[in-house]
């Protein structure tokens, strides 16, 4: 359950921060049209994170990947509560290229880890639950004229995902070393 936990965490960041992602824009002073083209880019950089995941697989594991798409997505979540357009837009741009990179692994690897092939239906509950949980969460730190706490919030829910997610990541990424590497001692005795 540590694997759905983390789904659940990412997915309460993801949906924290979405349920204010224009708000921050308009409290940066953004135009109403920019926001709205800037969510459009960020729904396509989800995609294009997603379509990455399925072109590297865990042909570098899965450690790395998640790593990289967790520490990115805390600096996309920042980049977002800087002063102007460019920041604003990078940063929204980031973290849903993040949320669609990442999402997938962590999964994989609720998937991986239950061995029993009974849990996998619940990912979606996890999921969809960790989502609309976020809004409601993330208010409760919220404070007047700042929406800096929907990112610091947001953050420490990625963390704690990477916390959990980690040591996970580790253990099948050594499975799978042995794994390879006993399938090359046997291809390479025959």
């Amino acid at each position: 359950f540590l694997a759905m936990f983390a789904l659940f965490c990412i997915a309460l960041a993801e949906g924290g921060l979405w349920a204010y992602l224009e708000r921050i824009g308009k409290h940066g002073g953004l135009d109403l049209v920019l926001i709205g083209k800037a969510l459009a880019l960020a729904n396509l950089m989800g995609a294009i994170g997603a379509l990455a995941t399925s072109v590297l697989s865990t042909r570098y594991g899965r450690v790395a990947p998640i790593s990289f798409g967790l520490i990115a997505f805390v600096c996309g979540a920042f980049l977002m509560a800087q002063q102007g357009t460019s920041f604003y837009v990078l940063g929204m741009a980031l973290t849903q290229f993040c949320w669609g990179f990442t999402l997938p692994y962590i999964m994989l690897i609720s998937v991986e880890c239950d061995t029993s092939g009974r849990y996998f239906i619940l990912l979606s509950a996890f999921k969809f639950g960790g989502f609309a949980v976020g809004p409601a969460f993330v208010s409760l730190f919220l404070q007047p004229d700042s929406y800096l706490a929907v990112i610091w919030v947001c953050s420490a829910f990625l963390l704690l995902c990477m916390a959990l997610v980690t040591p996970l990541s580790i253990r099948l990424d050594r499975r799978d070393s042995q794994s390879n590497k006993s399938a090359a001692a046997v291809a390479g005795s025959s």
